[in-house]
C-alpha cells in the first residue's frame, strides 16, 4: 500500500504536462509515462517565459528524482522489517507447529551391507547414537531400490485400477470389459519389464542401505549431534572426514572405522524417496542439461519477440511531422514519399480515413500498416504471456528430471528458474529488442565479433527518450496488465466453477467412492509457481517504474488481488500442501533486494535522458569530469558525462550502497560459514517438549516416523514389492494378495441393495474367494 500510493505524485506530474501531442496519443497510458515530462519549446523568444519554463521543469525533475529515490529507500526498509517480522514468526510457527524433523537428522557414510542384519541394523544404528548423544526415539533405514521405486510405482497402480475395473463389471453384471482386459495386459508388461530391468528381486528390508533417519527424544540432543559432526568439515561448508573424531566413526568388527555425515532433513511428507539414490555426479550432468534446455527456451522466447518487433513499422510522431508542410488532399494524391503521407494520414481523423473513399485511396498503404502495427503490437504482449506459460511447464518437468531428494528442493529449483526466465523474458529482452547501443564500443564488438551479436541491442532506440516511453512504455504497461489480471481472473472464473460444475453435474453417475474422491479432491496449490510469479511481478514493476510510475498503483492492486484470490481458493479449492519449511520464503527475501538495483541502473539512464531532461553538470561534476557543458548529444548515449548530473548524481550513491550491502551480505554469508554454522543448526527452544510427549501433537498435522512404509504416497509401492517378491521366491502355493487374486478371476463380488434415498440407490460390496469371506 505504501509503495503503491507513493508514487502516485510521479504519475500526477507526468498527467499534467503537454509533451505528448494528441496526434501521438494512441492509448490512454501515453500520458501519464515519464515521456510526456520535460522538454523547454525551442521557440519561445521571452526570456521570462523561457526562466519560468526551465523553473518548471528543474521543480519537476527534483521532486520525480527524489521521489524516486525516497521510495527505494521505503521499499527496503519495509522489506527488512518484514523480513525480521519473518523470522520470529517462523521460530514461533517451530515451537507450536511441532514435526519430526525438528527432532531428526539424515546419516551418510554407514556400510550398506548392514542392512543384512536386517531390524538388528536399526538397532544397531540406534545405540551407536544413543550413546554419543542422548536418548533416540525412532530409527528409520532408506535403501537403495536399484531406481526401481518408479517401475513398482507403474505396477501398483494398473493394480489398483484393475480392482476399481473389477468392481465396476461386478455392480453393473458385466464379467468383464475392454478397459479391464487392458489394464491387465498392461500389468502383465509392466510386470515382465520389471523382472528384466531388476537381475534379482530382493526382499525390502534386506536392500543396501542408502541413509539412516536418527530421531532424537530431546532437541537439545539433535544439536549436540550436528555441532559434533559439524565441526568436521573444512570451513563449516565442504566434509573433511580425515579430521573426524573416532569416536564418532560407525564401527566395524568392533573399531571405529566409517566415516559419517550428518545433515538435516526435511519432513517425512517432503522426502522423494525415488531419487534418494541419485549420486552427486548424476545431478551434476542433470542440473547441466536443464540449464541448457532453459537457455534454449529463452533463446526460442527473444527470436519471437524480436521478430515481431522487427515487423513493426515505426509510425512518425507529431514533432517529426512538423518539418513536413500541411498538404491538402488534392495535393496528396500524386504525393510518393511515403513518410509524407504517413504524416499527413496520421493527421486525420481514423474514422474519416476509413470511411471517406478519397481518404482511403490515399492512406490505404497507411492503413494496412497501422492495422498490421497493431495486430503485431498485441501479438507481442500475447507472445511474452504465451512464453511464461510454456516456461512454466517446461521449468516443471526440468525440475522433476533433476531428481531432488525433497519436494522443497525441487520447488527452490523450480522457483528460481521460473523467476529468473520470466525475469529476463519480462525484463531483459524487452530491452535487448528495443534498445540500440551500437554507437558503443563495446556493442558494437559483439555486434562485429560475436555470433549473432548483431541481433542484441539492435533496436529501433538509441536512448530511453519521449518516443520509448510511447512505444516500448505503454507496451509495458499493457503487458503488466495482462500479466497481473488474466492468471488470477481464469483461475478464480473457470477452474474454481468448473470444479463445482463437475461436483454437481458428474457425481450421480460415479459408482465407486475412490471416484467420487476425485471430484472433491482440489487441484495441488503449486507454492513455487506463486513466489516465482509474484518475484517477477515485482522486478518488473520496480524495474520499468522510473519511467512508468503507474506500474507501482498496478503492482498494488496485483499484491491485493492475488493476497485474496489464493486465501479464498487455499481455504475451498485446492487440497491440503504439503509440509514444506521456510527455505522457499528465505530465498525469496534473498532475491527481492536485487530489484531495487536494477531500478537504480534504469532509472540512472532514464532520469538523465537528454531527450526528456536536457542536463548541465553541476560543479561537482566539474571537478570529475573537468567540464562543464550540455549534455544534449541526440539519440546517441554517452556511458559518462551525463551521469554526473543532478538526475544521475542520488542514482549513483544508491548503486554504490547497494553494490557495498551486497559484498558485506556475501561476506558475511561466507565467514558466518565457518562461525555460525554449528550454532545455528536449529531454530527451536531448548525448552520444546520431548519427541514422545509431542508425539500425540505431531500425529496430528504430520507423519510421525521417518519409515517409507507409513508414507501413504508410498505404502502401497512397498506393498506391491512385497508381493512382487513372493511371487518371484515362490514362498507360497496361493495367490499372495488381493492383487493376484483380482487378476487370476479367484475374488468374487456379491452386490446386496441396502436402501435407497431419493434418487440414490445404495449398496453393500461383499468380496468373496476361495479361503475367506
Amino acid at each position: 500500500l505504501v509503495i503503491g500510493i507513493q508514487p502516485m505524485t510521479q504519475t500526477v506530474l507526468n498527467n499534467v504536462e503537454t509533451q505528448v501531442n494528441s496526434a501521438d496519443e494512441a492509448t490512454v497510458f501515453d500520458k501519464s509515462t515519464l515521456g510526456n515530462q520535460g522538454g523547454i519549446n525551442a521557440n519561445t523568444t521571452n526570456s521570462a517565459d523561457a526562466q519560468d519554463q526551465v523553473n518548471k521543469q528543474k521543480n519537476y525533475e527534483y521532486v520525480t528524482v527524489y521521489f524516486d529515490v525516497g521510495s527505494c529507500a521505503i521499499f527496503l526498509i519495509l522489506l527488512h522489517i518484514f523480513r525480521i517480522y519473518n523470522w520470529r514468526r517462523e521460530v514461533r510457527a517451530r515451537n507450536t507447529n511441532l514435526s519430526p524433523d525438528l527432532y531428526s537428522v539424515q546419516v551418510f557414510g554407514l556400510p550398506k551391507e548392514l542392512s543384512e542384519h536386517g531390524k538388528e541394523a536399526e538397532k544397531e544404528i540406534g545405540d551407536f547414537f544413543s550413546e554419543r548423544f542422548g536418548p533416540v526415539a525412532d530409527v528409520s533405514i532408506a535403501h537403495d531400490f536399484n531406481n526401481s521405486l518408479k517401475l513398482y510405482q507403474n505396477l501398483a497402480y494398473y493394480t489398483k485400477e484393475i480392482k476399481k475395473e473389477q468392481v465396476r463389471c461386478q455392480i453393473s453384471g458385466k464379467p468383464t470389459s475392454d478397459e479391464l482386459e487392458k489394464l491387465l495386459q498392461k500389468k502383465g508388461q509392466a510386470k515382465e519389464y520389471l523382472k528384466q530391468s531388476l537381475p534379482k528381486i530382493e526382499d525390502f528390508d534386506y536392500l543396501p542401505l542408502n541413509r539412516a533417519f536418527i530421531t532424537f527424544n530431546n532437541v537439545a540432543d539433535k544439536k549436540k549431534c550436528m555441532q559434533a559432526y559439524s565441526r568436521c568439515r573444512c570451513f563449516g561448508c565442504i566434509s573433511c572426514g580425515c579430521c573426524q573424531a573416532q569416536s564418532l566413526r560407525f564401527p566395524k568388527d568392533g573399531a571405529p572405522h566409517y566415516q559419517l555425515t550428518v545433515q538435516k532433513v526435511p519432513a517425512p511428507t517432503n522426502i522423494l524417496w525415488e531419487n534418494l539414490e541419485t549420486t552427486l555426479f548424476a545431478k551434476i550432468i542433470r542440473g547441466i542439461i536443464s540449464f541448457i534446455c532453459v537457455v534454449l527456451l529463452l533463446a526460442a522466447s527473444y527470436a519471437a519477440i524480436y521478430s515481431i518487433q522487427k515487423e513493426q513499422d515505426t509510425f512518425p510522431t507529431y514533432s517529426e511531422c512538423l518539418q513536413y508542410p500541411d498538404r491538402t488532399l488534392d495535393q496528396m494524391k500524386s504525393e510518393t514519399n511515403l513518410q509524407i503521407i504517413r504524416c499527413f494520414c496520421a493527421k486525420q481523423d481514423k474514422v474519416k480515413i476509413t470511411t471517406d473513399s478519397n481518404y482511403r485511396s490515399v492512406c490505404s498503404t497507411y492503413l494496412q500498416e497501422y492495422y498490421t502495427y497493431w495486430a503485431l503490437y498485441i501479438g507481442c504482449i500475447l507472445a511474452v504471456a504465451a512464453i511464461n506459460f510454456v516456461i512454466k511447464y517446461a521449468l516443471l518437468g526440468l525440475a522433476k528430471f533433476q531428481k531432488f531428494t525433497s519436494k522443497t528442493e525441487e520447488q527452490m529449483s523450480t522457483m528460481t528458474k521460473l523467476f529468473a526466465s520470466m525475469t529476463i523474458n519480462m525484463i531483459l529482452l524487452i530491452l535487448m529488442t528495443n534498445l540500440n547501443f551500437q554507437d558503443n564500443s563495446f556493442f558494437k564488438y559483439i555486434h562485429d565479433k560475436v555470433p549473432l551479436g548483431n541481433y542484441i541491442f539492435n533496436g529501433s532506440y538509441t536512448d530511453f527518450n519521449r518516443k520509448w516511453h510511447l512505444k516500448v512504455g505503454v507496451t509495458i504497461i499493457i503487458l503488466m496488465c495482462v500479466t497481473v489480471f488474466w492468471p488470477q481472473i481464469t483461475e478464480i472464473l473457470f477452474w474454481y466453477p468448473w470444479k463445482k460444475c463437475q461436483r454437481a453435474c458428474c457425481t450421480r453417475k460415479v459408482l465407486l467412492q475412490t471416484d467420487l474422491n476425485e471430484y472433491y479432491e482440489g487441484y495441488e496449490f503449486t507454492l513455487w509457481d506463486r513466489y516465482a510469479y509474484i518475484m517477477t511481478i515485482i522486478y518488473f514493476v520496480i524495474a520499468f517504474s522510473p519511467g512508468l510510475p503507474l506500474l507501482y498503483p498496478l503492482g498494488m492492486c496485483f499484491c491485493a488481488l492475488i493476497y485474496w484470490i489464493d486465501k479464498f481458493l487455499v481455504l475451498r479449492f485446492y487440497k491440503k500442501p504439503p509440509a514444506f519449511t521456510a527455505k522457499v520464503n528465505t530465498k525469496a527475501f534473498d532475491i527481492l533486494p536485487f530489484a531495487v538495483l536494477i531500478h537504480a541502473v534504469l532509472a540512472l539512464f532514464i532520469y538523465t535522458s537528454p531527450d526528456i531532461y536536457p542536463q548541465t553538470t553541476t560543479s561537482t561534476s566539474q571537478t570529475i569530469s573537468g567540464q562543464l557543458t550540455t549534455v544534449y548529444s541526440g539519440e546517441a548515449i554517452k556511458f559518462a558525462s551525463r551521469f554526473i548530473t543532478a538526475n544521475g548524481i542520488p542514482f549513483l550513491i544508491l548503486i554504490a550502497l547497494l553494490l557495498a550491502y551486497f559484498g558485506i551480505r556475501i561476506l558475511i554469508t561466507t565467514f558466518a560459514c565457518v562461525i555460525c554454522r554449528s550454532q545455528s543448526v536449529i531454530n527451536a527452544s531448548e525448552e520444546t517438549k520431548t519427541f514422545i510427549d509431542a508425539l500425540p501433537e505431531i500425529k496430528i498435522n504430520h507423519l510421525p516416523s521417518y519409515k517409507i512404509g507409513e508414507n501413504p504416497e508410498y505404502a502401497y509401492i512397498l506393498k506391491e514389492m512385497q508381493a512382487m517378491y513372493k511371487e518371484a521366491n515362490k514362498k507360497i502355493d496361493e495367490p499372495e494378495n488381493d492383487h493376484d487374486e483380482l487378476e487370476q478371476g479367484k475374488t468374487q463380488y456379491k452386490i446386496v441393495p441396502i436402501g435407497n434415498k431419493g434418487q440414490l440407490h445404495f449398496f453393500q460390496v461383499i468380496t468373496q474367494s476361495t479361503n475367506s469371506n
